[in-house]
């Protein structure tokens, strides 16, 4: 019979090598990108964030049948060698029950609560596959790290950067409003709101309480500065819309100007704010004063005019520079306990240092975060002069605007506000005053030179590329958590395969029986004949059980048997040697009242022979039927 002969097949031994090796190849590939680093590029991971359910399918679908194929190895190695280390050994029946559940990974509770236990745990680790290939590979969305490219401000055209006519009709050709912003050369006029407001917070991000406190760019992109601009980073949000729609970070590098400005109380001031130049008799409400003289370089002839109800609402200021050299002055009409009398007399020194900065663009927070490079000191631009001028002058001009609006001045208030953010942090002091007004007026010039810079990319469409170094959405196939343990888990079960391959020398002579196919099981039962049945009947009469066997019956559970060869090579299920000897032991007779055991003669029911044995009839000459029982005892014994 084909299905019962002696050596099992090839195919059925080396089947899970092919199978190994596609898991294997998936494995090693997985794990090589997990130290390669290796991530998809951002088209893939647009598609798969697009179809996230399918790819959630697609997923599963594959790491089930990569588990399975795991799951298969270790039942197939146990049943090729459990059934090679049975072929030529006896063993009980509820062996081969638990043997099936355990290759058939099911759950079978009518097992003895010992095999029960080890089924269950063997099925738990049968789990673990699948779930760890789901792991490793379910695509996780990450960075990858790329070269794209970006606008920065240029200045081979300064045209636009040498001034505007306050009142020229060609006004309108030095700024242009977007739907991104409005970009100007003249900022002291068109955004000197937003510069204020700014300047009025600015020690908060510098040395106050709140050192993180972000602030708005000048435009409209919602971008916002972590801390100070330096004067670079006008691109961001403006030139940026080359690079790919999935860029989450990106850095690059700009020359810049840092500005720093230091402040002491010059007492000897020579600028300083006049008395009402009006008539007593004029009829004027208001008052007008002159703020006048000169400061230690630059322009002697200091002269301009204010107005306000009285001189102690009035701040003035006013600046010079000479090449390199840039200074401020402040003077106030309050005296003595006056709102802004802190502010009189003040004088600042203002300077401007080259530097590369880092620019770091968060473009999912909408972050930039400026930091000055450690290098060497840069050569000064070209058209450095005409920026930092420009952004002298400038905040001389918007002050004189901003003197006095008749009751406060919004140039004193914007200073005051921000020597109040120092003195929360270090306390009420001369110190504090000084400090409050050089952090505001170097907030003012970093935003007149971002204001230049935005206007040359918008206004003057002056631009250059520039490198960044941009972070990108991609994908990674799994991750190290799942990744590592499934490449060890396949490793360790292709070892398990091999060593039984050559501990077995290929299971080398396995029967050709599989106590998993259930015709191979019905062919060798009904070879081996009725001995079985009859020794499991036998049990069951003896404990009062049910006759017929079933899964709830443990009766039989404990007959051993063994693997026979027929003279045609074909397996047959027989009661092992030791149940033989158990089921023909010889049992003593009764005589009369007496019993006498080891004399050769048996109870007549044994053999089914007629008889009494509540009335200890015997015989001494036994018929045929009672002969031919015998004579099969003897034979099997003399057989054995």
């Amino acid at each position: 019979m084909e299905g019962n002969r002696t050596n099992a097949s090839i195919w059925e031994k080396f089947l899970v090598v092919p199978a190994l090796l596609l898991t294997t190849l998936v494995a090693t590939t997985l794990f090589a990108t997990r130290l390669d680093h290796w991530a998809s590029s951002p088209a893939f991971a647009n598609f798969v964030v697009l179809n996230r359910s399918a790819s959630g399918i697609f997923v599963q679908i594959i790491s089930h049948i990569l588990g399975m194929i795991h799951v298969y190895t270790l039942c197939t190695t146990i049943n090729l060698s459990s059934r090679a280390y049975l072929s030529n050994k006896s063993f009980p029946l509820v062996l081969v029950k638990f043997l099936n559940a355990i290759c058939g990974n099911r759950l079978d509770l009518s097992l003895p609560w010992l095999h029960r236990f080890a089924l269950i745990m063997f099925i738990v680790i049968t789990l673990l596959p699948s779930a760890l290939w789901a792991g490793a590979l379910t695509p996780v969305l990450s960075l990858k790290n790329t070269a794209q490219q970006i606008m920065l401000p240029a200045y081979s055209n300064t045209t636009l950067l040498k001034g505007m006519p306050y009142h020229s009709a060609l006004r309108n050709i030095y700024n242009v409003n977007t739907d991104k912003g409005l970009f100007t050369y003249a900022p002291e006029f068109d955004l000197q709101g937003t510069m204020l407001d700014l300047a009025a917070g600015a020690s908060n991000r510098t040395r106050g309480t709140n050192t993180t406190s972000a602030h708005s760019k000048l435009d409209k992109t919602n971008y916002v500065y972590a801390q100070r601009s330096y004067g670079v980073g006008a691109s961001v949000g403006l030139t940026d819309d080359g690079l790919l729609d999935s860029t989450k970070r990106y850095k690059y590098y700009e020359l810049g100007f840092q500005a720093e400005t230091s402040c002491i109380y010059n007492e000897t001031s020579n600028f300083y704010l006049s008395d009402n130049i009006l008539p007593e008799d004029s009829g004027w409400l208001l008052e007008v004063f002159e703020a006048a003289g000169s400061l230690p370089w630059g322009n002697d002839n200091i002269n301009f005019a204010t107005v306000g109800f009285n001189s102690g609402a009035i701040v003035a200021l006013i600046t010079a520079s000479n090449d390199s050299n840039h200074i401020l002055a402040i003077t106030t009409g309050a005296n003595g306990t006056e709102y802004y009398a802190r502010l009189n007399d003040i004088q600042c020194d203002i300077s401007f240092t080259p530097r590369n900065f880092s620019v770091a663009v968060d473009r999912e927070n909408q972050t930039v975060s400026v930091s000055a490079m450690d290098a060497a000191p840069v050569a000064w631009p070209s058209y450095g002069d005409m920026v930092v001028d420009g952004a002298v002058l400038g905040i001389s001009t918007m002050a004189q605007a901003l003197c006095s609006t008749t009751y406060v001045s919004i140039l004193g208030q914007t200073l005051m506000y921000n020597v109040a953010n120092v003195e929360a942090a270090q306390g009420i002091s001369n110190s504090s005053n000084l400090l409050g007004v050089a952090d505001a007026v170097t907030s003012v010039m970093d935003n007149f030179l971002v204001s230049y810079a935005s206007a040359q990319l918008m206004v003057a469409k002056d631009q250059v590329k520039a490198g960044v170094e941009s972070q990108v959405t991609a994908l990674v196939i799994g991750t190290p958590a799942y990744v590592f343990p499934i490449f060890a888990l396949n490793l360790v079960i292709c070892l398990v395969y091999l060593i039984e391959v050559f501990r077995t020398r290929g299971w080398r002579h396995l029967p050709r029986f599989n106590f998993m196919d259930i015709k191979s099981v019905i062919i060798g039962t009904s070879i081996g004949g009725p001995a079985i049945a009859d020794r499991a009947k036998k049990l069951h009469d003896a404990q009062s059980s049910v006759r017929h066997p079933d899964k709830d019956d443990h009766a039989a559970d404990h007959i051993h048997i063994q693997l026979d060869q027929t003279p045609r090579n074909a397996v047959a299920i027989v009661l092992a040697a030791e149940e033989k000897e158990q089921s023909f032991q010889p049992s003593p007779i009764h005589l009369g009242s007496k019993r006498r055991e080891g004399d050769g003669v048996f109870l007549l029911q044994d053999f089914g022979v007629p008889g009494n044995p509540t009335t200890g009839s015997e015989i001494t000459e036994p018929d045929s039927s009672f002969s031919s029982s015998f004579q099969e005892y003897e034979g099997m014994h003399q057989h054995r």
